[in-house]
Parts: structure tokens; C-alpha cells; sequence
């Protein structure tokens, strides 16, 4: 099954019992980007959430992106 960032944020944040509005803070703080829960929530709904934006969501949550050759 392919996922896209979408279901894999909503899936990271519901393993840490998170939500939009808990994340924002600490995602601004990391990126230096003003987020609300709406603009949030848009630019996951819209395919918009980079590559840099995924990195530090998993990095604030305790997690790590790991690419292998298949």
C-alpha cells in the first residue's frame, strides 16, 4: 500500500496522541514557519507538506526517516 504524507502524519500523530494543534508550536519553532491548524491541516490535504517539514514532524516526535534501496 502506498501512503502519502498525509496518512503517514496522521498516522505518527495518532501513535503519540497528538493533534494539529499540539504539533504547531513545536513545528514552528523547528522550521521557523508561522503554522496554524488550518494551514496545517491544508498543506497536508493539498500535497503540499515538504520534504524538510516531514523531517522535523518526526524528529519533534521521536522518530527517523530511513531510506534503503529496494
Amino acid at each position: 500500500m502506498k501512503m502519502n504524507s498525509k496518512t503517514i502524519v496522521k498516522m505518527l500523530l495518532s501513535q503519540e496522541a497528538m493533534t494539529y494543534k499540539k504539533i504547531i508550536g513545536p513545528m514552528s519553532e523547528k522550521t521557523g514557519k508561522k503554522y496554524t491548524e488550518y494551514s496545517f491541516a491544508q498543506r497536508l490535504n493539498r500535497g503540499s507538506f515538504k520534504y524538510d517539514e516531514m523531517l522535523a514532524l518526526c524528529e519533534i516526535l521521536g522518530y527517523e526517516i530511513e531510506i534503503k534501496k529496494i
